[in-house]
Parts: structure tokens; sequence; C-alpha cells
């Protein structure tokens, strides 16, 4: 994963554009994506982010039935790693922020597989209001 602040890196831009304007070709491994062109320029300075307080929603809030993924909410471990979460991301097309943003109290979505979620304060625990709060936010 990549945190990016921009007003940190105000650089990588003009770096960017210096590249495209000297005429460099565009291809190698580090001009794949955004993302890999942020890492590779930012290469000296990354700073690990651990595992545990940076989760996909769909893997850590969905299992294959409902009931499962309240048990899961209600672990005293999962609570205490989900309120230290640093980042949430929201990959592909199953649950959309914005979908999210907009859900109230024990309504349903699924993803791509037919896996329910759940909105409720069992199954997505502590985070949930931050979630919408980000989501309404941004």
């Amino acid at each position: 994963m990549v945190v990016f602040h921009p007003q940190n890196w105000q650089s990588v831009a003009s770096t960017f554009r210096s590249k495209i304007e000297n005429g460099v070709k565009l291809k190698g491994e580090y001009m794949i994506a955004d993302d890999r062109y942020l890492a590779w320029y930012a290469q000296q300075q990354l700073q690990l982010v651990s595992t545990s307080h940076v989760v996909k929603f769909g893997t850590e809030f969905v299992l294959p039935a409902a009931w499962m993924s309240k048990i899961k909410g209600r672990l005293p471990w999962v609570e205490r790693r989900r309120s230290n979460l640093l980042a949430i991301t929201f990959p592909g097309t199953s649950f959309e922020p914005s979908e999210i943003a907009h859900l109230t109290k024990n309504m349903t979505l699924k993803d791509h597989r037919g896996r329910p979620l759940i909105w409720d304060d069992a199954t997505i625990g502590s985070v949930k209001n931050k979630i919408q709060c980000y989501l309404n936010v941004s």
C-alpha cells in the first residue's frame, strides 16, 4: 500500500513532466501505474505500514454467511485490530464507496460472489461510523 500526501511531494509532478519534456520513454516497471511511479520516486523515504493496519473492505468485513461476519465482528481481538486501522481499501466493484456512504442500519449489500454485507454494529463494529464519516466528507 502506498499512502501519498501530495503536500509533502510537490516535486513529483514536476519531475514526471520533466521526463516527458526531455523525451524519456515511459516504460519499465516503475512507469506502469501512478502508485508504482510514486513508490519508485519516493523509494528512499518509504516506511512500512503493517498489514494489520490496512485491510481490503470485502476481505475484512464480508464472509460467506452474514452470521459468520457478525461473529467475527464481535471477537475481542478483531474489534481491537479494527479500532487501530489506518486504511481500508475498496478494490474492485463489489462495494462502491458511494453505496456504502448511503447505507443505513441493517441494510444489506452483496459482493460479486453473492456474499452479504449487513451494515450494523455487530458486523462492522466501531469503524462503521468512521467509514461513513470519511466517505461522506470525501
